[in-house]
């Protein structure tokens, strides 16, 4: 995820959304994503699932990423 984020590897989220195609995850969860915002936002929105929540990195730590699909009832 962290490729993904500084946007130097695009074939990180292309092979992201072929192991969710092949495997058919209708759940994922990521940590150390460090992503923040729209960013997250948009890596749940590109790998096609419809819920999520993330939780903004703080500098060059952290972050989480957990998304779902609606026959998901998830609560946190």
């Amino acid at each position: 995820m962290a490729a993904i984020n500084r946007g130097k590897n695009g074939r990180c989220l292309s092979e992201l959304k072929a192991i969710q195609k092949m495997r058919r995850m209708d759940l994922s969860s990521n940590s150390e994503t460090k992503l923040w915002g729209s960013k997250a936002i948009a890596i749940k929105t590109n790998l096609g699932f419809t819920n999520g929540t993330h939780v903004d990195c703080e500098g060059r730590s952290g972050g989480m990423l957990l998304m779902w699909d609606e026959e998901w009832r998830v609560d946190i």
